[in-house]
């Protein structure tokens, strides 16, 4: 019976979770798909910085 409501509690978790990303996505696709924005993807500078490898 624990076992059970534990099970339960976790699906329920999971539907929750779920419909809060599903929502986050639709609003990343309205942020991301709108023109008044500035683009920015590609722009100079916001690279991760890279480490720099061993020296020779």
């Amino acid at each position: 019976a624990a076992g059970q409501a534990a099970g339960l509690a976790a699906a329920h978790s999971v539907r929750l979770a779920r419909g809060d990303l599903c929502a986050l996505a639709e609003r990343l696709d309205i942020v991301a798909g709108c023109r008044l924005l500035p683009d920015i993807r590609g722009v100079p500078g916001t690279e991760p910085e890279q480490e720099p490898g061993p020296r020779a």
